[in-house]
């Protein structure tokens, strides 16, 4: 059955959870990066995307809703730009990931590089949202949280939106 996950033991399991942090004004580049992994990976990934209505549906409590996400997800994507470094939230969510010793990858896009990125977020290996090569970095990390091989996929789209 499509979009279900069985272990070895052949027992059903959650889908393993991506949780994209941003800042609410990019919300168009965590939508956009949800789609690509969401495609390239077939639906066998669930992400979390705080500004979108699927992620979190009218009637919901918005903060329990990311709560919940930072405590079940299995990888953790921060977009950095120069704006969102600054916002407690973004500091905040990376945190969370970082306790929780989940990989946590940020993603640098709108003139950030990733050697400018301030302390703690420049401890962690960080990649650029413009350049193809740095992005096929993230998705082995994607890849082994469904021990999947890694999908051939093409960043061109994703990279003129960024």
């Amino acid at each position: 059955m499509f979009g279900i996950i069985y272990s070895k033991k052949g027992t059903k399991m959650d889908k393993p959870l991506v949780f994209i942090s941003h800042i609410t004004q990019e919300k168009e580049v965590a939508i956009a990066f949800k789609e690509l992994i969401e495609q390239s990976f077939l639906g066998m990934l669930e992400v979390f995307v705080s500004s979108d209505e699927d992620s979190i549906q009218m009637g919901q409590k918005w903060l329990n809703q990311i709560s919940d996400g930072l405590k079940k997800c299995s990888i953790e994507i921060v977009l950095c730009s120069p704006k969102s470094i600054t916002r407690p939230w973004i500091n905040f969510e990376a945190g969370a990931g970082w306790v929780r010793d989940i990989p946590v990858i940020p993603l640098c896009h709108s003139g950030i590089e990733p050697s400018k990125l301030p302390m703690p977020l420049n401890l962690l290996q960080a990649a650029k949202a413009n350049e193809i090569s740095s992005l096929k970095l993230i998705f082995p990390v994607l890849a082994s949280a469904i021990n999947a091989k890694v999908p051939n996929v093409d960043f061109s789209k994703f990279i003129e939106i960024v």
